[in-house]
């Protein structure tokens, strides 16, 4: 089987890095990218099989990366996990705003077990 594609959009190296780090050492095929501009292009390009999408980006805003993804034909169905250094607030709205669960939404810094066990449940759920 192949290896299942991750894209990481993020302005942030560091946590970028730390992500991918984490995300290979589970045996996931990691990308990334660092702002929104690309993020859209890179994944129409490669097609991964989940996104981890940073709300504060250069060039788009997280949530202008998500809405442009959700209504692509090639991109509206890969499921979306967003890694944010937002308020409780903000991520509450956003989630009513845009109808995304509290659970696929991770506050930095990561809790990196809940976070690969996120990981997990969406690519087996993807791939039953």
């Amino acid at each position: 089987m192949n290896k299942r594609k991750i894209l990481i959009i993020d302005d942030d190296v560091a946590v970028s890095e730390f992500i991918k780090e984490m995300l290979e050492s589970d045996g996931y095929s990691v990308v990334r990218v660092f702002d929104g501009l690309q993020a859209v292009q890179m994944a129409r390009t490669i097609s991964p099989d989940l996104i981890i999408l940073d709300l504060n980006l250069p060039a788009g805003s997280g949530e202008t990366v998500y809405e442009r993804l959700k209504l692509s034909k090639f991109t509206g169905d890969i499921p979306v996990i967003f890694v944010t250094g937002e308020t409780p607030d903000r991520i509450q709205k956003l989630s009513k705003e845009k109808n995304i669960p509290l659970k696929d939404i991770f506050l930095k810094p990561i809790d990196v077990d809940l976070f690969l066990n996120r990981v997990k449940t969406i690519l087996d759920k993807k791939y039953v």
